[in-house]
């Protein structure tokens, strides 16, 4: 389909379509270019506010001139019909770069830095993005990332910037200036964000700041490293209160070769508070830039300890004329290759040179002392390789983060090493038909959760019993029930109380819950009055009571919450 709407532009192909605007390949007919041009909607072309929207839309991308960033060339009418005539980015999305598997590290960080270069530049014309997915950027055909659409940014100052809830979604308002009160302004009501990538201050309809870009940005580095999403569920609600509530799995869940300075990162971009996060893009730009040029580093160490322990064999092939041509190693990396050569070599001359000074009647004194420097030369080389391997290679020897540090997970379990005891004891004890409610005491760091997730989780689904595991205490009784849900795919009836629904539960499956409250003292930190603790409490006391009722309850807690 082509057709020319205006005296200047032809649009031929559309690129693609949403709540706010179609997106239409085209041509500009004057330059001899080819453009995105960006129109409304058919059933909001004569929406005064959608209108207003995309004027402004028009005017803020406009004042960016960043090479990351999506150039406006136009705002323009034909035909009663706005639209904006943008930079056509040719290359991929990265929704669709993900949906064929996880980048590697090295582009995964290189793609982030780039948007971070970008946020970096709006953030400085006191714009916020609100809307950063992966749908947003795009991968141009000759490397450069892109971010695109910025229909839903807005204002920094959190004066001018406010956000309302309604039942159907997140919307952003621009106050007048002047004016701090959250009213419906000149740019109307705009759906602000996509829920999956939506910050907790977005979803709580709070007032926002830079930091909630920097979220946004989490989101999309851990799809780029995991080719999935950090917060998920089958409805719309699940993942609010995710986003609200749930810790994302590590990303050494998902594959090996994750740094821990990585797992850091990503996690401080996610944190649910604000004061969690990075204060500025800077910040995160600076880490992610740091972390990456170490990485690259490290390639050459990593390599060269690869080549030394390649088999004959695999040499051989290397080395065939029908494979491709290698790049020539360099002086360091043979070095390093033939690392026990230059040991022998140092041996071999500075023996000759003890030998040389010693032997009666030794004249050689000339050549012993080039045999000296030899050796030294040899060894300080030597010592030298060893120290630059010895500082670089621990942190990214190419396996996961290290698993002390984090705790272990349920897929984890044949690799949970050190507690054979104590998962068996734990077992026994909740198997006791008198049990119903117990606590584990441990020091902070000592290995509680990876005991339960990695050990007694395991076994518990191996003896028939039902595991409900959980860690959210913003609304403990909902997460339990949320999680029961998951577990056993038994959905809760409208009106249901939370003890008929675990009875229904248990009859359907015909096996025993054990709900473990992990982290329990986040509970009274989080519930701080008896009124706060009430709910909960009376829910477990009720379950407790009932003799009949198949559930157990497992808390963990530090050892200093003891004495509550």
């Amino acid at each position: 389909m082509m057709y020319q709407f205006s005296t200047r532009y032809r649009v031929f192909e559309r690129l693609g379509s949403g709540g706010e605007g179609e997106v239409w390949k085209g041509e500009d007919l004057r330059l001899k270019r080819t453009v995105a041009i960006k129109f409304l909607p058919p059933n909001l072309a004569s929406d005064r506010e959608a209108q207003e929207r995309m004027q402004v839309e028009a005017q803020m991308a406009a004042s960016l001139s960043h090479p990351n960033i999506a150039t406006v060339y136009e705002l323009g009418e034909a035909d009663d019909q706005l639209y904006i005539v943008m930079e056509c980015v040719q290359g991929e999305t990265l929704k669709s770069r993900i949906e064929r598997g996880p980048l590697d590290l090295e582009e995964s960080l290189e793609i982030a830095i780039e948007v971070c270069e970008a946020l970096k530049a709006a953030h400085a014309r006191g714009l916020l993005h609100c809307d950063i997915k992966s749908s947003n950027v795009m991968v141009a055909t000759e490397g450069l990332v892109k971010v695109l659409d910025f229909g839903l940014a807005c204002f920094k100052s959190l004066s001018e910037v406010h956000v309302t809830q309604d039942a159907f979604g997140t919307h952003a308002n621009r106050a007048p200036q002047g004016s701090n009160e959250s009213v419906g302004g000149s740019i109307g009501t705009v759906i602000a964000g996509t829920v999956t990538y939506m910050s907790p201050e977005q979803v709580r309809g709070e007032a926002l700041d830079g930091r909630t870009d920097i979220f946004s940005l989490g989101v999309v580095l851990y799809e780029l490293l995991t080719a999935r999403q950090p917060f998920e569920g089958e409805r719309r609600a699940d993942v609010l209160r995710a986003i609200l509530n749930e810790e994302p799995l590590p990303l050494s869940y998902f594959r090996s070769d994750v740094p821990l300075e990585l797992e850091s990162i990503v996690r401080r971009t996610l944190a649910k508070e604000r004061t969690g996060r990075y204060a500025k893009v800077e910040e995160l730009l600076s880490d992610l830039s740091a972390l990456l040029g170490r990485l690259k580093d490290n390639g050459t160490i990593a390599g060269m300890f690869a080549s030394a322990e390649r088999s004959d064999s695999a040499t051989q092939a290397v080395d065939s004329p029908s494979t491709a041509r290698l790049t020539a190693p360099s002086m360091l990396e043979l070095a390093w290759r033939y690392r026990r050569w230059v040991r022998v070599a140092c041996v071999f001359a500075a023996s000759i040179m003890v030998w040389e000074i010693l032997r009666p009647h030794g004249t050689g004194w000339v050549k012993a002392a080039g045999l000296a420097a030899t050796a030294f030369l040899c060894a300080l080389y030597y010592a030298a390789l060893r120290h630059r391997a010895s500082r670089s290679l621990p942190a990214f020897s190419g396996g996961a983060a290290f698993r002390g540090l984090l705790p272990f997970q349920e897929a984890d379990r044949g690799r949970f090493y050190g507690r054979e005891s104590d998962t068996p004891a734990l077992f026994e004890m909740i198997r006791q038909n008198d049990f119903r409610f117990g606590v584990l005491f441990g020091e902070s760091g000592c290995g509680k959760t990876s005991l339960l997730r990695a050990g007694l989780v395991p076994r518990l689904w191996d003896e028939g019993y039902v595991p409900v595991y959980c860690r959210s205490y913003k609304d403990p009784l909902l997460a339990a029930m949320e999680e029961c849900r998951k577990r056993s795919h038994i959905p809760v009836v409208e009106g249901e109380p939370p003890v008929d629904y675990l009875r229904r539960v248990t009859g359907e499956l015909g096996a025993t819950l054990v709900i473990i409250c992990d982290q329990f003292e986040e509970f009274f930190v989080s519930h701080k009055s008896i009124e706060d603790r009430e709910s909960f409490v009376s829910f477990m006391a009720q379950c407790l009571d009932d003799e009949d009722l198949p559930v157990k309850f497992l808390a963990s807690m530090r050892s200093d919450f003891s004495i509550l």
